[in-house]
């Protein structure tokens, strides 16, 4: 373009979009708190992207919803990570009398899925917990589900407003990758519950919910670091965000606590789902001579993935063939078990932010779940885990689930041999939450994009 023409646009949007946008922005707060114009009209693109113009009606709603988001953001509030179920499911005092009083609607809940079920277990497992909701309260909901979600803000916004406008009640996104359409979706609907699968940065108009899969990654890591013959692990992820990172350090922790010499390399995806990608890293960790992978995406059948819905599996690969030979572990979740507690929290009106009934503690919420709560377990092989290795398995699992011992307890060295994690000292929920480092052993590439595609 020429300079006439870049100069022609640059005004056009400085005058139509940008001083339109910092003045209603300025007259309904905006100035008020610490954060330049610049910066918050970086964040309202970030969710709804650049307006072709600034029609006023249209726009004071979301930029409203802008400033609450923005406003807890810059005053860094508690994040209330709830690590238990017990405390969102009982009946408020208002909601039982209410319930007394006026005939109860039928709650309609969808589900989001980011493949079909019969291509993706991580799919098939979430699809397992909305039958299991349909089970357990039969005509108080009813449930519907959208296969094959696309990845963009812009599609994905629609169709969720589609399922708005449906007249859905609660909304759950199962993936990362749709947090972003999720947060534009509930911005501009603050009447319905939305909650996006994943584990940190909840919004004040989307709920979080994810599992400690540290636990388990930790006790199939036991598995492989007792297993291995060349010990060298692999562990294929999908991009180094701070869940993925967790769960390869406590794989390599629990592979170390009963081998100090294995290694752990990681090969990355950097999608969340693309069986062509995950063959290539596989690939690459083969040739690598690894003898053990953790594998994102299970590459063959096996029978316990239409049992549990299981996506991810500690395999030994055959040196010849470069292909799992046997199947020795994996983490299993129970997503019923989150669907049931927080649709039931819905229901007894007790999940709007876990306020008071005064309303006065708004907080964001996050749900983190762990063994204990039964949202997580671990299968593993009877026939091919070795005897004394199962019976470690369950001493820890026990333990864990007792809090009688925890994956990141120190000394803990990242793989730089800086020690992170001092003696007896433990790693609090927020630390692990935002896990931005590797721990000692692990190799990976650096090369990644954060987050996912």
């Amino acid at each position: 373009p020429t300079i006439s023409e870049v100069e022609t646009k640059y005004k056009h949007f400085e005058i139509y979009i940008y001083k339109p946008f910092r003045e209603l922005y300025r007259n309904l707060g905006g100035n008020k708190l610490p954060l330049t114009t610049g910066d918050a009209f970086l964040e309202f693109v970030r969710i709804y992207g650049i307006p072709d113009e600034i029609e006023e009606k249209v726009i004071v709603p979301k930029i409203k919803a802008l400033l609450t988001e923005l406003e807890y953001k810059i005053k860094n509030p508690e994040l209330d990570i709830q690590t238990t179920p017990e405390n969102i499911s009982a009946p408020s005092v208002i909601s039982t009398i209410t319930s007394l009083v006026l005939p109860k609607k039928t709650l309609k809940v969808a589900f989001v899925y980011s493949k079909t079920i019969e291509s993706s277990g991580w799919t098939y497992a979430h699809e397992i917990g909305r039958k299991h909701v349909e089970r357990v309260f039969k005509d108080q909901i009813e449930t519907s589900y959208v296969e094959n979600f696309p990845a963009s803000i812009e599609e994905g916004y629609d169709l969720l407003q589609d399922l708005v406008d449906k007249g859905n009640d609660v909304i759950f996104t199962t993936s990362p990758i749709f947090k972003k359409a999720t947060l534009k979706c509930a911005m501009d609907n603050p009447d319905i519950k939305f909650f996006n699968c994943s584990e940190y940065q909840p919004y004040l108009h989307v709920g979080n919910y994810f599992g400690r899969t540290y636990e388990p990654r930790f006790l199939t890591g036991i598995i492989a670091g007792s297993m291995t013959k060349n010990n060298k692990l692999g562990y294929v992820a999908t991009s180094p965000a701070h869940e993925v990172i967790s769960s390869i350090n406590a794989f390599t922790l629990g592979a170390k606590l009963v081998n100090p010499y294995v290694k752990v390399l990681v090969s990355w995806t950097n999608e969340w789902h693309n069986p062509d990608r995950n063959k290539l890293a596989t690939e690459k960790l083969v040739n690598s001579k690894v003898d053990m992978i953790s594998n994102h995406n299970i590459l063959s059948p096996h029978p316990i993935t239409k049992e549990f819905g299981v996506y991810s599996m500690l395999s030994s690969i055959d040196s010849k063939t470069g292909l799992p030979d046997k199947y020795l572990a994996a983490p299993i979740w129970n997503w019923g078990m989150f669907y049931e507690k927080i649709i039931r929290s819905v229901l007894n009106d007790t999940i709007n932010n876990l306020i008071d009934i005064y309303g006065n503690d708004t907080k964001m919420i996050n749900f983190w779940w762990g063994m204990a709560a039964g949202v997580l377990d671990i299968y593993y092989s009877a026939d091919l885990v070795p005897e004394d290795t199962k019976k470690l398995i369950k001493i820890m699992k026990k333990m864990i689930k007792d809090s009688a011992f925890h994956p990141f307890t120190g000394p803990i060295y990242d793989n730089k041999n800086n020690l992170v994690v001092e003696s007896d000292e433990i790693l609090s929920h927020g630390e692990i939450l935002s896990m931005d480092w590797f721990v000692e052993g692990v190799e990976a590439d650096s090369q990644s994009n954060k987050g996912y595609i």
